[in-house]
């Protein structure tokens, strides 16, 4: 019980210094710069079980706002996590929530209940491993891209075509190849990871 108490904060540890990292790889092309923050957020959502994703996001938030420049451009404190960009942060929040909640009930339908016997005869369909990490990839980029927007669009006082021109336009194609590569990896990952 202890090992594996030890092994889940290891996880949840590295995967927090792993998205401030991924947040210091930053190419600033406007308001939003251009970061490894998708790849990485994207991959922890998908590998860590339960709401471990959700403690991480939170504590990497947490941490940022209390002062740490793990944020973008290694900026920190409450002017970078409610600045313009800040919409994509506390988006990936409510994407851990959310996307937890989904997994949990998928995994709670998919095993069959032991009083139901028609449960042991037919069981039931559940998506297949990747095409449900494809889903869930998607809908964290949705949220991200809605949340990064709406913010964007209040916070700087531009209409709904100009939030979208600098908070999605630059974005799409290259968040799309980070996520094929986190879905292609996320099953190995979650095969050898000790959580």
């Amino acid at each position: 019980m202890a090992l594996s108490r030890t092994r889940t904060l290891t996880a949840c540890a590295l995967a927090v210094a792993l998205i401030a990292l991924s947040a210091c790889i930053s190419i600033p092309i406007g308001p939003v710069p251009f970061t490894l923050q998708t790849f990485m957020v994207g991959l922890v959502l998908l590998i860590l079980p339960g709401f471990q994703s959700v403690a991480v996001v939170a504590l990497y938030l947490l941490l940022g706002l209390a002062g740490l420049p793990i944020f973008a451009g290694l900026q920190a404190g409450p002017a970078a996590l409610f600045g313009p960009a800040g919409g994509f942060l506390m988006s990936y929040l409510l994407s851990a929530l959310l996307i937890s909640v989904l997994r949990r009930a998928l995994d709670l339908k998919s095993k069959p209940h032991p009083d139901n016997h028609l449960a042991l005869q037919r069981p039931q369909r559940s998506l297949r491993p990747r095409v449900l990490d494809a889903l869930l990839a998607l809908l964290f980029l949705l949220i991200s891209y809605l949340g990064g927007s709406l913010w964007y669009l209040f916070s700087a006082g531009v209409g709904l075509p100009a939030a979208l021109l600098v908070c999605v336009l630059p974005f799409v194609i290259p968040d799309l190849a980070k996520l094929v590569v986190v879905v292609l990896i996320a099953p190995l990952l979650r095969q050898v990871l000790p959580v």
